[in-house]
């Protein structure tokens, strides 16, 4: 009887084997499926990032072709302020010398006066003076005015006018 008996332990023995196998089998399978899941899950992540990846290097690239092409036009855009200042500065210097340096005399006509005939007041070199008619309310006095001071004047101004306009855009 011990021969019974022993065969039903070992074979109680082997069906507990047997379930504690297919209870390991079961986890096994289980922890197959969530490895695949999370396998399928990155695969998608990774081909959604190499996507994102790829939408934002073109993006990137956009951006930094744009970038550099605004530079380029700033600094462009630089250069041409500085001819501009430099050829306006000559302009005026070369303005200034010909207002004050003028041995023969100054023009004071307009353009819209050139088909008119010349009078001698209209023109003047330091020496000559032309007398301006200006009632003083206070003193009731005339004043005389050299048209070379006038003219003066305006190059002084316009020289601080430029001045200014160089301070303010550099």
């Amino acid at each position: 009887m011990k021969t019974i008996e022993e065969l039903r332990s070992v074979g109680e023995s082997y069906g507990n084997r047997i379930e504690n196998r297919d209870e390991a089998i079961k986890k096994f399978d289980e922890e197959r499926i969530t490895l695949l899941s999370r396998i399928q899950h990155l695969e998608e992540a990774a081909r959604k990032n190499d996507t994102e990846y790829s939408f934002l290097v073109e993006q990137l690239m956009k951006i930094e072709s744009l970038n550099k092409n605004l530079k380029d036009e700033a600094d462009k855009e630089r250069e041409r302020a500085k001819n501009l200042q430099v050829e306006f500065d000559i302009r005026v210097e070369e303005e200034v010398r010909r207002l004050t340096c003028s041995h023969e005399g100054m023009w004071r006509r307009h353009k819209k006066q050139e088909s008119e005939p010349i009078k001698e007041c209209e023109m003047t070199n330091d020496r000559t003076t032309e007398t301006v008619n200006v009632e003083d309310k206070r003193f009731n006095k005339k004043f005389k005015r050299s048209l070379f001071v006038k003219g003066s004047i305006g190059v002084v101004v316009l020289g601080i006018g430029a001045w200014c306009l160089s301070k303010l855009c550099p």
